[in-house]
């Protein structure tokens, strides 16, 4: 079987003043859930695509421990090069910059 993984991922700044359980206010993500500015950053087009390694016969073998480590570690890969892209976006935050 093939497998995709998909993430939405929201980076918000929790400003001076809001405790840190305030910052979670529901819902978290489309946007809510944030005291301050937020960063959305999305997973490419189409996810991440695996073929599972694990039992089975091909097509379908099962999803094994090291696809989900595979997966996470792209996904991990760009997630972090779309925030460092915008990191001076997020900087800016600190002193009032949207």
């Amino acid at each position: 079987m093939v497998y995709r993984m998909r993430v939405q991922l929201e980076m918000d700044w929790v400003g001076p003043g809001a405790g840190p359980m305030q910052a979670l206010a529901a819902p978290m993500l489309t946007g809510g859930g944030s005291t301050g500015q937020t960063l959305e950053v999305v997973s490419k087009v189409g996810g991440y695509v695996l073929a599972g390694t694990g039992a089975g016969t091909d097509p379908n073998k099962q999803l094994a421990a090291a696809d989900i480590t595979t997966l996470l570690a792209q996904l991990s890969t760009d997630m972090s090069t779309q925030l460092n892209a915008n990191i001076a976006t997020m900087q800016g935050w600190v002193s009032g910059n949207p």
